[in-house]
């Protein structure tokens, strides 16, 4: 009998390892940031990095050989410790040595126009995606068209890094993927639906078909070509994917007279198809645009070079919801240099970084992009970098996007993990005590519920509520995925130091300290006989005293008295004054 139970124990240990199920985690990929240019001089170059394994994130300099213009990329391994990188032309490591067999990237006439220059100069050209054998690098070329004196992509390519002892190596290089004639750069990715491979799509250049690309850890193939049912417009600008996956957005600033163009799609993570495609037109001269997304997937933010726009994709009518929420602000460093705006992209903090068209050692910084309007906190040229950065900004998908837990291509065994309830508030009228809520939890809730503090509730995701007394409240946001749920609470100040009130008829009186604890003391100043009286939140009467002219100061114990937030009104039958108090 005692084999026989340990048999069932055995295969029971068999069995649970069988069908256990991985748990999907945000790697840190993306923790290492590389800019640096300078100009005429070097190497080495002006070499800056930014890393996000600090929090605040860490701005310092390390030297290395190489310059950077514009294509810029780079993966880190699962502890956020910087791998490999490129600039277009060639791959080195985290010890800025060229990896074996990692120079001759993108070979050609207009390649090596660059390779004077020491840096390939096309934005989103270049992405890496980890594989079972070390990294996939993804890129496209650039070439010039002469009749119209216009750039343009063509072709995709895939070349093969593998490790072996912590030295890297190239084992396939410039294999063709694509062969056609693609807009140029705007490679960016979205994780499948399955939570481990990637999509990635390649418009064509003008033209209304596009490539589906599938990255996984052993291939790189292309699915097929759709048509997306509208033109794609090329110009200089930038494409993303919303961090939940379910859209696809690009930004194309064409010329001076046909203006910009934003289009957004809708996209399928499970079969890797654009659809109901949506195109915004407007012109403001913009030479250069760049775009990025919150990390809530719900606000779309267009740097375009004077001026940068908020959209809210959740909107019904997203062109109507544009915001004007920066203009250029005649900033110069160095002198003669002006930091206008151009590439933008999502930092693994939650904030979104962009950079400067011209040869500057500053970035700008949107804080909270989960926030609409002003709440979003723009801080122009917020980032002084150690040396020049030339229009670079580091070209990485969002790993923070998890499987779809349950779903059609959820076949992988990947489970979400419990969700991460997040949030952000901003006060829209300080007078009616009105806050802005806004979601900001991680690995893709689908139920959110709310508690503000003062008794009342929403399960709405972002939610307005207005509190009746400037008081100190907790709220509270639980969000709900497949695997659970998960609460994070915020306290809400609005209050005051101490309460006071006087108007021109004479009436004046103030109570402190607030909040009160034991004692709360009541002075007031009247001119005729009045009337004393407290209320609790439910308007209720716990106090009343009649007050003569100019009597002395009251002292209430409030020691028995319920915590909240109590109304003291004073009258004298011609007017009357109210103030608020929080009793803890």
């Amino acid at each position: 009998m005692k084999a026989i139970f340990f048999l069932l124990f055995v295969l029971g240990g068999v069995f649970s390892q069988l069908y256990a199920q991985e748990t999907f985690a945000r790697e840190p990929r993306d923790h290492i940031w590389l800019f640096g240019y300078d100009g005429i001089g070097g190497p080495p170059f002006a070499s800056t990095v930014m890393d996000f394994n600090t929090n605040p994130v860490s701005v310092f300099t390390d030297t290395r050989q190489m310059n950077f213009e514009m294509t810029n990329a780079s993966i880190c391994d699962t502890l956020g410790e910087l791998e490999v990188y490129t600039n277009g032309l060639y791959i080195a490591d985290a010890a800025h040595d060229t990896i074996e067999n990692g120079s001759g990237l993108n070979p050609g006439p207009f390649t090596d126009f660059w390779i004077a220059r020491g840096a390939y100069s096309l934005q989103q050209s270049t992405i890496f995606f980890d594989s079972s054998k070390g990294f996939h690098l993804l890129h496209t070329e650039l070439r010039e068209v002469i009749d119209t004196n216009l750039h343009m992509g063509t072709n995709l390519y895939l070349t093969s890094i593998e490790v072996n002892n912590e030295d890297f190596f190239v084992t396939n290089k410039n294999q063709l993927i694509i062969e056609d004639t693609l807009t140029y750069g705007q490679l960016t990715a979205c994780r499948h639906a399955n939570g481990q491979d990637w999509w990635m799509v390649g418009p064509e250049y003008f033209g209304e078909g596009y490539y589906s690309v599938l990255v996984t850890p052993d291939t790189v193939e292309l699915v097929g070509k759709y048509d997306s049912d509208t033109l794609f417009v090329a110009g200089v600008g930038q494409a993303q994917f919303t961090p939940d996956g379910t859209k696809y957005v690009r930004i194309n600033s064409h010329n001076i007279n046909t203006g910009q163009f934003i289009e957004i799609y809708d996209f399928d993570r499970c079969d890797g198809y654009l659809y109901n495609p949506r195109v915004i037109n407007y012109n403001d001269t913009a030479y250069f645009a760049g775009a990025a997304i919150s990390e809530n997937s719900r606000f779309l933010y267009i740097s375009s070079y004077r001026y940068i726009y908020q959209y809210d994709l959740e909107a019904e009518d997203i062109e109507g919801s544009k915001v004007f929420v920066a203009e250029y602000d005649g900033f110069e460093s160095p002198a003669n240099f002006g930091t206008r705006f151009f590439l933008a992209q999502l930092a693994p903090d939650g904030k979104i970084y962009i950079s400067t068209p011209g040869a500057t050692d500053r970035l700008h910084v949107i804080h909270q992009p989960n926030n609409k309007g002003a709440g979003c906190q723009i801080e122009q040229h917020g980032i002084q970098l150690p040396g020049l950065n030339f229009r670079t900004m580091p070209n990485h998908p969002y790993y923070g996007l998890g499987p779809e837990d349950g779903g059609a291509c959820d076949t992988l065994g990947i489970d979400l993990p419990l969700p991460e309830a997040e949030f952000s508030h901003v006060v829209t009228d300080s007078s009616l005590q009105a806050i802005d809520f806004y979601d900001g939890s991680k690995f893709q809730p689908y139920a959110w519920h709310w508690d503000f503090g003062d008794g009342a509730v929403s399960n709405s995701r972002h939610p307005q509520h207005s509190y009746v007394f400037p008081a100190l409240y907790e709220a509270c946001l639980t969000a709900t995925n497949a695997q659970g749920s998960h609460t994070s609470c915020q306290e809400i100040d609005l209050r005051t130091t101490s309460t006071t009130t006087l108007n021109n008829d004479g009436i004046y009186c103030r109570a402190f300290p607030n909040p009160a604890s034991t004692i709360l003391r009541v002075e007031c100043q009247i001119q005729h006989t009045g009337l004393l009286q407290v209320f609790n939140m439910r308007g209720q009467e716990v106090y009343r005293k009649s007050i003569a002219h100019n009597p002395e100061p009251l002292q209430l114990d409030v020691r028995q008295w319920p915590a909240g937030v109590y109304s003291i009104r004073l009258s004298d039958g011609y007017n009357s004054q109210l103030l608020q108090v929080m009793v803890e």
